[in-house]
């Protein structure tokens, strides 16, 4: 990415916040658009991604986002990963020429909602219509229709049955009108 494209990124990026306390209908829109430029990629468009989520700019076409998605503030995607050069130096089996790192694809689903501060791990697949609690740390697999949360995250229920459940205790309220 040329240092213009990256400046422009940066601008954008200061805005993001002011327009969220303006018109939250822009806010979507202009934030879609801004990730995307940063080099996301969107498969349909996301509900709403709040403007600290922090995406792995290292590889940010390595990061798929599905329609219909929320991710909370503060949630970190990674895809890359230097452990493995500790590991490396620990064993005397280094590289002298450059540091190596781990570089994985991160999948999220359709309908996703992603908790404030959760940490998505390089090499995560996260399925259509899953929950992720608040500040759990994802990796590996995730199958459809799933909640999880903790750290390291746990399976906590199935996503049908945990709404059936809300609905009928009817403890929750209405939100933002749809667009």
């Amino acid at each position: 990415m040329n240092k213009i494209k990256r400046i422009g990124l940066l601008v954008r990026s200061r805005t993001l916040r002011l327009w969220k306390f303006i018109s939250n209908e822009k806010y979507r829109d202009i934030s879609y658009r801004y990730f995307r430029d940063c080099g996301i990629v969107f498969e349909g468009k996301p509900k709403y991604i709040n403007y600290d989520v922090d995406f792995d700019l290292t590889e940010p076409n390595k990061i798929f986002i599905g329609e219909g998605t929320v991710i909370a503030k503060g949630s970190i995607l990674l895809t890359h990963d230097f452990s493995i050069e500790c590991g490396l130096v620990a064993i005397g089996k280094t590289n002298p020429n450059y540091e190596v790192q781990f570089l994985k694809e991160i999948h999220i689903g359709r309908n996703c909602f992603i908790g404030a501060r959760s940490f998505i791990l390089p090499g995560t697949t996260i399925g259509d219509n899953c929950i992720i609690g608040s500040g759990s740390v994802v990796s590996g697999h995730i199958p459809d229709n799933s909640i999880y949360a903790g750290n390291p995250a746990r399976f906590i229920a199935h996503t049908d049955e945990w709404a059936q459940k809300k609905l009928d205790q009817k403890g929750f309220v209405n939100g933002t009108p749809k667009v």
